[in-house]
């Protein structure tokens, strides 16, 4: 075998310029370098983007909270006042079609029957409590 065939102990060179290897391995360690600092600044950037995102849900989940706190209100206020004078109102446009039967095409139009119904006109609204957390 002869020396061109064994493997040489030298370092090899990745260019076709004859450079220097302390030059090679210093270029290629700020490529590296380079590269590292890109990785930091995207890591960087998705954790203010995650946590900007975070911020945004618990502010929507405060939000979607109070709604729903002042509609249970609105929606008590409308089984306790309202709901009642419609079942009041419907008695007595019953009432009235039954005295007056030219009115009974319009009530039933609008309320289905002359029966009245098995229980309130209007559907009682509930809320249930969240489950726990």
């Amino acid at each position: 075998m002869s020396n061109a065939d064994l493997p040489s102990s030298e370092p090899a060179q990745t260019t076709g310029t004859g450079a220097n290897p302390a030059a090679v391995e210093e270029s290629t360690l700020s490529a590296f370098h380079s590269l590292r600092s890109l990785i930091n600044l995207i890591l960087l950037g998705l954790i203010i983007l995650t946590t900007s995102l975070a911020i945004l849900m618990v502010r929507e989940i405060q939000i979607a909270r109070r709604q729903t706190r002042e509609l249970e209100v609105r929606v008590t206020g409308y089984n306790q006042n309202v709901a009642p004078k419609i079942d009041e109102l419907r008695a007595k446009l019953e009432t009235f079609s039954k005295l007056h039967p030219e009115f009974a095409p319009i009530f039933i139009k609008y309320f289905g029957s002359t029966n009245a119904p098995a229980g309130n006109a209007a559907p009682e609204f509930q809320f249930t409590d969240p489950p726990p957390r």
